[in-house]
């Protein structure tokens, strides 16, 4: 009654394990190799153990080859499940014909020659051979994080494998009485022996799992901080949810100059080093959609007020049962400079240092597509050749820069103005829809022009004739409204120059 209580026990101990097994495969089955084997093997020497208590002791009982064969074959999956989960996928040439002998030999010994001495030696022999190979790769396999568990398991499959041993010696005092699936009285304490063991060491292959997982996950967050404090970018940790700096790494100390005590524990729109980028649309479009990927090129403020050109990047990480929001800053400085220069070799004149006709064409297209109404004011210097054959091309462009300085100081708001090329100039002027007042505005610019200019000590006065056309009125396109410009432009200059003119059908 006690033996079959314990089986018993051991049977639903085995039962649960699988289904915990089950449960780890659900969970971490597609990281682990392994486990899916041992599940199998689980299944399967339950099974076995199942089928031989209810198997019958009269001869010739064909379900005790059956349930041996199904524990023996469950031993081996696990065997296989121990080699992949500790990623390696050998071949088990071996194992597999000895199973196969073993197999024959206890249907043959068990239904065509009884003999229960050979037919517990040929399964005993593959339980011995498969339990210390086991043994023996758990040992190979064993690390530090996990020393622990893979020797206790290890332990087991050597105790299984002693059993087997047990029995073999066992089987040569076998009563000529018992029945055939049993040597004598001790072969059922050995049974009871190997139960309570396999039960122990399938429990302890869940341990295995955990302990790989803990170590895995030890190990990626160990891995995680290591990338976090050492990367050569700044970089910050916030919470997903709140929004609240949890840490910073050194290189963001050290390149902005704030201390850890001014960052952490605040929310980002707490923190000074935000402050140009924190109103911005697409800062508050990543706040209503955080898992996008954010990767822009933002200024952030040093802790001395210094701006700091940076490439800003915000990932999503998982680190155990928190998400967080990892922040990493590229120092674009020269970058953003170089581009700065190459913009301004781009749009600006390197002369006068005004917008240059590349420029002033891209905003005479934005004011088209926002539909204002606006001035095109051509401006071309009188006699200005004159003044090259003078006084030399050094003093033509001394000349040239102190006019782009006067225009540049006149206009403000919308207006704009450019050197359109040579002494030509160009203006773009808010037209309110009286020409009384854009004829004021255009005499105030001829005014300032017509001011002496004193150019390495010597004093000159130049004029200029201008044109001008009104957008929509004289034309829909840049190459018309120039064109009318133009004519009024040179209207001014083949009759009185120094004046201006505003074209006229």
């Amino acid at each position: 009654m006690i033996f079959t209580s314990i089986i018993a026990t051991c049977l639903l101990i085995a039962i649960a394990t699988c289904l915990l097994l089950v449960q780890s495969y659900i969970k971490v089955g597609k990281k682990y190799s392994g486990i899916k084997s041992w599940i199998t093997g689980v299944f399967l020497h339950t099974l076995g153990i199942i089928i031989s208590i209810f198997s019958d002791a009269n001869l010739k009982d064909f379900t005790v080859p059956i349930s041996g064969i199904l524990v023996l074959g469950g031993l081996f999956s696990i065997l296989v499940g121990i080699n992949r989960f500790f990623d390696k996928f050998t071949n088990y040439y071996e194992e597999s014909i000895l199973m196969l002998l073993a197999a024959i030999s206890i249907i043959y010994f068990n239904s065509f020659n009884i003999n229960i001495t050979f037919s517990l030696i040929a399964l005993n022999v593959a339980y011995l051979a498969i339990s210390l190979k086991g043994a023996f790769f758990l040992l190979k396999s064993r690390k530090k994080e996990t020393n622990h568990s893979i020797i206790m398991t290890a332990s087991f499959m050597f105790a299984l494998a002693f059993i087997a041993l047990s029995r073999i010696i066992n089987a040569f005092f076998a009563d000529s009485n018992s029945t055939y699936h049993l040597a004598n009285s001790t072969d059922y304490n050995i049974i009871l022996i190997y139960y309570i063991i396999f039960t122990i060491m399938i429990i302890n292959l869940n341990l295995l799992i955990n302990d790989k997982s803990f170590q895995q996950m030890a190990y990626e967050q160990n891995k995680f901080k290591t990338i976090f404090s050492q990367s050569p970018l700044s970089m910050m940790m916030m919470d997903l949810e709140t929004d609240i700096v949890l840490d910073v790494n050194e290189t963001l100390i050290r390149e902005l100059g704030y201390s850890k005590k001014d960052l952490i524990g605040k929310h980002y729109s707490q923190i000074r080093m935000f402050d140009l980028v924190k109103d911005r649309p697409n800062t508050r479009q990543f706040d209503a959609n955080p898992h996008d990927v954010f990767n822009k090129e933002v200024p952030v403020l040093r802790y001395d007020g210094e701006i700091l050109h940076s490439l800003l990047s915000i990932s999503i990480v998982q680190q155990l049962e928190e998400t967080l929001k990892i922040i990493s800053l590229t120092d674009i400085t020269e970058i953003y400079e170089l581009k700065e220069k190459l913009d301004r070799y781009a749009y600006y004149d390197s002369l006068t240092e005004l917008p240059n006709r590349r420029l002033f064409i891209k905003h005479f297209n934005s004011k088209v597509e926002n539909r204002e109404s606006f001035a095109i004011v051509t401006i071309d210097l009188d006699d200005f050749k004159q003044f090259n054959d003078l006084y030399g091309h050094d003093t033509g462009d001394e000349i040239l820069k102190e006019i782009g300085t006067r225009l540049n100081t006149l206009v403000s708001g919308s207006n704009f103005a450019a050197r359109y090329g040579g002494d030509e100039f160009v203006l773009l002027l808010h037209y309110r829809g009286y020409q009384e007042e854009l004829t004021s505005e255009i005499q105030k610019v001829a005014s300032v022009l017509r001011k002496e200019l004193k150019i390495q000590k010597q004093s000159i006065q130049i004029t200029a004739s201008i044109g001008t056309a009104i957008f929509p009125l004289h034309g829909q396109n840049l190459r018309d409204l120039m064109h009318k410009a133009d004519i009024a432009m040179y209207q001014v200059k083949h009759l009185t120059k120094d004046d201006m003119k505003i074209f006229e059908e």
